[in-house]
């Protein structure tokens, strides 16, 4: 084997190993979901690519049964060449870049969506707050007119051995206790880190390209959770407390998803440039490296 050129084997490797991070998270992208299928995918067909171009390379500089070698390397440069079309044309290994030319639109679909999360809280807590002022008012109506309208005091179940105002400050704490029960605060601070959590969301962090998809859908599931928890608190009430209005919120649901998923190809070309010269620089190897003397003196 001509070790002349060992250290363009390596940077060869090296643009295999980069691309199929690249093709990694594309799939993640596409399928928008982080999988194991998806890191053997991305990794192994670049590294594929190079394995042909590198076996290419050692059949030629063989010194020894260069029949056979040189048929051996015929077939790797052509399985060089199938890869380099599937690369190409038939798979989605710059997918990535897809929704790279996309991030303008997802930051603004997600910038629409946090600020729906990000009012959710504050939004039930001047529910609660407005629920539990009008129910003090009520009760405190129900007293004033105890007299003329007996039935309403009676609604509102007092307890005969407590004075009114005391009466009031129980049944009040009882409904305050029922819409912020004890796990609200510790709930609304991991809620709270959750959306910051969807905010920090960026390109260019190599974790959040590898999890965003995950990130998304896992932040959106909890989301929905709280959401659907808020609402199930909110159905409590005390006796007497009528014609409430249990607690409506709609998130904005977003479509980001699309970004994502959408294969179409819509490449730039110099997207293709850099494509082709990675193939290139996995091949150069195999174009630098001499045949042996010995075949043509034979």
């Amino acid at each position: 084997m001509n070790r002349k050129y060992m250290f363009i084997d390596i940077i060869a490797l090296v643009i295999a190993i980069l691309w199929g991070g690249i093709y990694f998270i594309g799939l993640n992208f596409l399928d928008f979901e982080v999988s194991f299928n998806n890191f053997l995918l991305g990794m192994g067909a670049p590294l594929l690519l190079w394995f042909f171009g590198f076996k290419a390379k050692t059949k030629k500089g063989t010194h020894h049964n260069f029949e056979i070698n040189i048929v051996k390397e015929i077939v790797y440069i052509v399985l060089f060449a199938g890869m380099v079309v599937f690369m190409l044309f038939f798979s989605s290994s710059l997918h990535f870049f897809n929704v790279e030319h996309r991030k303008t639109d997802i930051n603004k679909e997600m910038e629409v969506y946090i600020a729906t999360v990000d009012n959710l809280f504050p939004t039930y807590d001047n529910y609660a707050t407005t629920r539990i002022e009008k129910y003090k008012q009520d009760l405190e109506v129900a007293i004033k007119s105890k007299d003329i309208d007996t039935k309403n005091y009676n609604t509102k179940d007092f307890v005969s051995s407590l004075d009114d105002q005391k009466n009031i400050e129980i049944k009040v704490l009882h409904l305050k206790e029922m819409l912020f029960p004890k796990e609200y605060d510790s709930l609304k601070n991991v809620f709270n880190k959750t959306v910051d959590e969807i905010r920090n969301i960026k390109f260019y962090n190599i974790r959040s390209l590898v999890y965003m998809p995950n990130f998304i859908k896992e932040n959106e599931y909890q989301c929905d959770k709280m959401l659907t928890y808020l609402k199930d608190i909110s159905g409590r009430s005390r006796k007497g407390e009528e014609n409430f209005e249990e607690f409506e919120y709609e998130i904005n649901k977003h479509s980001v998803e699309r970004y994502f998923t959408d294969n179409t190809r819509n490449y730039a070309w110099w997207i293709y440039l850099f494509a082709g010269i990675a193939c290139f620089m996995m091949f150069l190897p195999y174009m630098l490296t001499n045949r042996s003397s010995k075949l043509y003196k034979n």
